[in-house]
């Protein structure tokens, strides 16, 4: 067998950009931006739950070929993904409303949203998107009891 040496270089930079397009996928850099595994645990949670909620690829099993096509479909048709995410919110708003969820919740769901589209590239209007949601508390409601609440006078 003769091996022609003048494709190797080609076949040399077609395994690169293999391996560089593999690091920059979607889904890696969003497992790559989180620092914690428990955090990363419960943002990759809350994207299942909003990649189910869209109806997007729920009979593919593999998570990152889910993130990453979903990230292409994104970067591709940014009012769709955008209209997605709304619709999916205003779901969300509407369970703070009835009480099933808090608002802290809520505000956890757009952080899960806002790290995956951020590491994905894709270009989102945040604050116009959360403007009208409900804010969680900002402080712990820890404070000491007052003598007056324990019959002190």
């Amino acid at each position: 067998m003769q091996i022609n040496y003048n494709n190797v270089p080609d076949i040399l930079q077609l395994k690169e950009k293999e391996v560089q397009n593999q690091f920059l996928a979607p889904y890696t850099m969003f497992r790559y931006s989180i620092r914690s595994e428990v955090t990363r645990k419960y943002y990759e949670r809350r994207l299942r739950k909003f990649f189910d909620f869209v109806e997007f690829e729920v009979e593919v099993e593999d998570v990152e070929k889910r993130y990453n096509d979903f990230a292409d479909k994104g970067k591709s048709n940014i009012n769709w993904i955008i209209n997605q995410i709304i619709r999916f919110l205003h779901f969300q708003k509407e369970r703070v409303e009835s009480k099933e969820i808090t608002a802290a919740t809520l505000k956890n769901f757009i952080k899960s949203l806002k790290v995956f589209c951020d590491s994905a590239d894709i270009v989102v209007q945040w604050k116009k998107i959360t403007r009208g949601l409900p804010r969680g508390r900002q402080a712990a409601n820890d404070r000491a009891l007052s003598s007056a609440w324990m019959g002190y006078k």
